[in-house]
């Protein structure tokens, strides 16, 4: 497999940790991930080699191996962009762990699968399991839609819309403020063509 494509702006998004990503990028790398490790479960296992083709999967093939991993480092990345630590993955990871327990312990309530002896403290670990629930809803709907910090912070630059000092960290702005300093240094050099033409005429 070909691994250039791991050093690319692409892989970084995925399997990087370090630096910021803005909302859109935070959804793209969230969707490439479940779609690629669904499009690994339908393949179930099945390998084509050779070709272009054969490299697609390979990859296909790693990032659903290591799609625990790449959703770490994209939120991770969408942490900093809100000039937060990434540790706080840590308070994602043991939100949607008591997630998971209430889910199953609330099904197994329902279905009557609970022992009555376990039946009160699970009935107790959901109703106390309820603020976590809501405080993952936050972080995950301020991972989503909240704005990240305009301009520079301690993780870097990232480019938002409207942002004056991400469009002057970017390197394009600067070859467009070349040329807007080049055309102001032409424009004296105009009029005393445009006057000499005048009088000539």
């Amino acid at each position: 497999m070909n691994t250039s494509f791991f050093g690319s702006s692409k892989g970084r998004l995925l399997f990087s940790p370090r630096g910021r990503i803005p909302r859109t990028d935070f959804w793209v790398g969230l969707i490439v991930v479940a779609g690629m490790t669904t499009l690994a479960i339908l393949l179930n296992g099945n390998h084509v080699r050779g070709g272009a083709l054969g490299e697609f999967f390979a990859l296909v093939t790693a990032i659903a191996v290591l799609s625990p991993y790449c959703l770490i480092a994209i939120v991770i990345k969408r942490l900093h962009d809100l000039d937060m630590s990434g540790w706080h993955v840590l308070t994602l990871l043991a939100g949607m762990l008591i997630a998971v327990l209430v889910a199953t312990a609330y099904r197994g309530l329902q279905q009557g699968l609970v022992d009555e002896e376990w039946q009160a403290f699970w009935t107790g670990f959901c109703i106390a399991a309820g603020p976590v629930i809501v405080l993952l809803a936050y972080l995950f709907g301020k991972l989503g839609f909240a704005r990240g910090i305009a301009g520079g912070n301690r993780f870097g630059v990232t480019a938002h819309p409207g942002c004056a000092d991400c469009a002057a960290a970017s390197p394009s702005s600067g070859v467009a403020r070349a040329v807007r300093i080049a055309v102001r240094a032409l424009r004296p050099l105009r009029r005393p063509v445009s006057t000499m033409e005048q009088r000539a005429a």
